[in-house]
């Protein structure tokens, strides 16, 4: 459900941003989003169609760039994947900084 609230404000960004630039339509909007943060695509473009409606953004494409979790570790340095596990995969240490995966923006807008 959290989707819905980060949804709407993606939706009066977008509006905000097309009206600033003057667009009459807004055809495509693309969105990197992190793998950390737990949302679900299918589910921000469900909520979007609903929100969008009637709006000039009624029927934009979403287009998502989805970007993998990485980190690294604080104790020897390995940058890593993180997919199972928080812990470093050579020393197994769970001191780590995440350096990836925690993005949500919007990277553009087009329309017309």
């Amino acid at each position: 459900m959290h989707e819905y609230a980060v949804t709407k404000r993606l939706v009066e960004i977008v509006l905000e941003e097309a009206s600033r630039a003057n667009l009459k339509k807004v055809t495509r909007i693309k969105v990197v989003l992190g793998a950390l943060r737990g949302f679900v695509p299918q589910a921000i473009e469900f909520y979007f169609s609903y929100l969008a409606k009637n709006t000039l953004a009624e029927g934009a494409a979403l287009e998502f760039e989805l970007v993998e979790g990485r980190a690294k570790c604080l104790s020897c340095g390995k940058v890593f994947n993180l997919k199972e596990s928080f812990s470093c995969p050579v020393c197994e240490s769970s001191d780590i900084e995440i350096i990836k995966g925690e993005e949500f923006y919007i990277a553009s807008i087009e329309g017309n």
